[in-house]
């Protein structure tokens, strides 16, 4: 229900315009429907009302990183990571970012402080196994992958994660079935 969703964003905004947990929200569902400028735009939004928080200027980094503006997200998650060292969710997209520029040593090293900061976090693994299996360390990526289909018969973990090591591993087939499953399940 995804029209209906931009609606109630608009009207929370509409509301209470000084919320940057509202701007935030509304940049993760657009950024869900490909509209990364616009959810760059409402962080920024978001920023002028909370300069200084590491949250709102490191999750401008992932719609810069979808729209594969790697030099922009990296300046993002940079500042982030100044403004707190401890925030994991600015390592790890940094890592993601790395990885898509094909920094896989760079990319392995954030995904690990990441891990360090939150070891919970199944996408922050994933990135993980991703980053080993591009740089050609297939049994590292293989534990990680292992680890992460461990993890789910205990707790809930995206088959997106799942998938996207298998991608990277170069599967054809199971990636597949993983996505369908994370699609159906709504992650």
């Amino acid at each position: 229900r995804l029209a209906e969703s931009g609606a109630e964003f608009d009207r929370a905004l509409a509301l209470n315009p000084n919320n940057t947990s509202i701007f935030f929200a509304y940049s993760e569902y657009l950024s869900a429907i490909g509209r990364e400028d616009d959810a760059v735009a409402q962080l920024r939004k978001a920023l002028e009302i909370d300069p200084q928080s590491a949250e709102i200027t490191g999750f401008i980094g992932w719609p810069l990183y979808l729209k594969e503006d790697y030099p922009g997200g990296l300046a993002a998650e940079d500042e982030a990571i100044r403004i707190d060292p401890n925030f994991w969710t600015a390592r790890m997209t940094r890592g993601y970012i790395l990885r898509a520029l094909r920094r896989c040593p760079e990319a392995i090293a954030e995904f690990q402080k990441a891990l360090d900061l939150n070891p919970d976090s199944s996408i922050t693994l994933a990135g993980l196994g991703a980053a080993y299996a591009d740089s050609g360390w297939r049994q590292e990526a293989v534990r990680v992958l292992a680890r992460l289909k461990s993890r789910s018969s205990k707790q809930y973990v995206s088959p997106m994660d799942i998938g996207f090591i298998e991608a990277a591993l170069g599967d054809r087939d199971r990636p597949i079935e993983q996505f369908r499953k994370g699609y159906e399940d709504g992650s």
